[in-house]
């Protein structure tokens, strides 16, 4: 059933016109927040590959070489790399709680180290199965991120293939538990939940809260900013006001909308004439706001009764007398 009232249609439609948008905005806001924290994430991840890439310098070879091990057995050489470079990767991945870090090995198939050790260490010495897409990084010699249940569990996983001389000898990675990145999306989420239920309800509790006159300035006000700019009146006067909303509270926003979007300024002239044609254009939406009340007028525009009509005369303005001016004396 339509509601009979003002008050209760504006109710109804306020409910309408500011919940649809809020909600658009919201799933919009909140898809793209979500892939920009993805993206964000793999941008760190790549960042602590590459630093552990220029701290190899050179390759594992080179390494086995200056250390006379290249004669060594498969599992002496993953044990000897590892201990050349375990305490490097354990402080990049101290440095980062919750990101796991390592060097894998092409030559030797295996991985050479995996921080946190005191954690993953029982991981150095194996090879990553066929299906990892670590393998595909060795190949094609090209960056990946690998989303998925991998040798540390869950996890979104960034490679990074190590060249030396034209030459892929194997690839480093970062990657961090997917339940650690959903709950920073489901954080985020919350934010945004709760920033639009408290801009609905701060909306409608606006609409319950207004004075008769209130409630006939915000039907007079031609609102150019839409419902946007009437949701963001309501929640600013609510938290303003004291008690419920009276006109006076809603006319300083009438003023700046008035002001910022209205006005269509001719800068031809001289300074003085351009405020001259300024001040008269303020004046004339000034008085069409208020329906020719010059009261309300001078009130919305700081200034006394007196000093608008010595405007109005100044700047050859006709406006009708209404019954509420012709009852009131200075």
């Amino acid at each position: 059933m339509w509601p009979k009232t003002l008050r209760s249609r504006l109710i109804f439609l306020t409910a309408i016109a500011v919940t649809l948008p809020l909600l658009g905005s919201e799933y919009y806001t909140t898809l793209h927040s979500e892939q920009a924290l993805i993206l964000e994430k793999q941008r760190k991840l790549f960042g602590i590959t590459r630093v552990l890439d220029h701290y190899l310098q050179g390759d594992y070879q080179d390494l086995l070489q200056k250390y006379d091990k290249l004669s060594a057995s498969r599992e002496e050489q993953i044990s000897f790399l590892n201990q050349r470079l375990r305490s490097y990767t354990d402080q990049v991945a101290a440095s980062h709680p919750g990101v796991g870090v390592g060097y894998y090995s092409r030559d030797l198939d295996a991985i050479i180290t995996y921080g946190p050790s005191d954690i993953y260490h029982d991981r150095v010495g194996t090879p990553i199965s066929p299906s990892h897409e670590g393998r595909l990084v060795m190949q094609t010699g090209g960056e990946r991120v690998q989303i998925g249940d991998l040798v540390r569990g869950p996890i979104m996983n960034a490679m990074l293939p190590i060249i030396r001389k034209e030459s892929v000898v194997g690839y480093i990675w970062a990657n961090e538990l997917t339940a650690d990145i959903q709950a920073e999306i489901d954080i985020m989420k919350k934010r945004v939940y709760l920033s639009v239920f408290l801009g609905i309800l701060l909306s409608l509790l606006g609409v319950g809260l207004l004075t008769p006159e209130a409630m006939d300035y915000l039907c007079r006000y031609a609102w150019p900013g839409n419902v946007r700019e009437l949701a963001n009146t309501l929640e600013r006067a609510v938290v303003l006001a004291r008690g419920v909303i009276q006109e006076k509270d809603l006319l300083p926003l009438g003023v700046e909308g008035m002001a910022t979007r209205h006005l269509s300024i001719d800068s031809s002239g001289t300074l003085k004439e351009i405020l001259h044609r300024t001040e008269r254009s303020v004046i004339i939406q000034a008085l069409q706001l208020n329906g020719g009340n010059r009261l309300k007028t001078a009130e919305m525009l700081g200034i006394s009764r007196r000093a608008l009509f010595y405007k109005i005369d100044e700047h050859k303005l006709t406006v009708p007398k209404s019954a509420t001016d012709e009852q009131l004396t200075d």
